[in-house]
């Protein structure tokens, strides 16, 4: 059989470049250091784009920076260069070096904003569960200068709007006690022990008329995260004056396909098109 098409409906080349090293880290009870990298998905064509930035999630226990990426691909065929950003789990070590590797990695693509082809003006961050916290806690805290230690820091580490997957964002009124809980294991402490190190975690702690944009998602039936977090955090931002959004998927409980509809790729594309571009 032989015949020919005329190719139509032709979409930009995506491409990928993985394991970027952002920052060395100190590993092996502090005598070696280990790399922090992030991967980067983005579309061919001129000038610099809009960039995503992306945390995964795991209770800050387990961390890997390359599953989510087919998920993401929406993101660079509509003009967006996504970077999966890796960060330090709690096992490694405890808060805040979660969100400093989070802040370095923003301060990191600003600084190499050119030959990664981004435009650094224009920087969203979205995660989801434990990567939402910390986007979360990247949005509210950009120009929080404590968090902010090691290279670039000529550069700025705040974003101009947030995507919040179902990350807990009030620890005084999500831990348990448990010792061995994630919260617990991600603070060095449980609640009951240390309710200063508790508000510090916490994004509530940080919102202000400042914090940018954010958009939030729950699953209304979440058995992990209550959504009574991202109300809370909803409410705080409306308060403040904060152009924010709460979509509660109903019947959804903690991630899952649910998320990835092309509903909600929709409203998240909608959210940054509004934002970015």
């Amino acid at each position: 059989m032989k015949y020919t098409i005329t190719p139509t409906n032709i979409r930009p080349l995506i491409t990928m470049a993985v394991d970027i090293v952002y920052k060395q880290v100190p590993d092996w009870y502090g005598h070696g250091n280990r790399t922090l990298c992030f991967d980067i998905v983005r579309s061919l064509g001129d000038g610099p784009k809009p960039l995503v930035i992306w945390l995964g999630g795991g209770a800050w226990q387990e961390m890997n920076q390359h599953v989510y990426l087919p998920e993401l691909t929406y993101l660079a065929e509509n003009g967006y260069t996504v970077a999966s950003v890796e960060y330090r789990t709690s096992e490694k070590a405890k808060f805040p070096a979660q969100i400093e590797d989070v802040k370095a990695a923003i301060r990191y693509i600003r600084a190499h904003a050119k030959e990664l082809c981004v435009d650094p003006e224009k920087i969203a961050i979205m995660g989801e569960s434990a990567g939402g916290h910390l986007a979360s806690l990247a949005g509210v805290a950009g120009e929080e200068r404590q968090f902010d230690v090691g290279e670039y820091l000529n550069e700025s580490s705040a974003v101009s709007c947030v995507v919040d997957w179902y990350g807990p964002v009030d620890f005084t009124r999500f831990g348990n006690g448990n010792p061995v809980s994630p919260e617990s294991l991600l603070m060095g402490a449980t609640l009951e022990n240390d309710p200063e190190k508790a508000r510090a975690v916490s994004p509530v702690s940080y919102v202000s008329p400042k914090t940018p944009p954010f958009l939030i998602l729950h699953g209304d039936s979440d058995h992990l995260v209550p959504v009574e977090q991202s109300r809370e955090l909803y409410a705080l931002l409306q308060e403040n004056d904060v152009d924010a959004t709460l979509v509660e998927l109903l019947g959804t409980d903690h991630g899952g396909p649910a998320f990835t509809t092309s509903e909600v790729k929709q409203i998240i594309l909608d959210f940054l098109n509004s934002h970015l571009k």
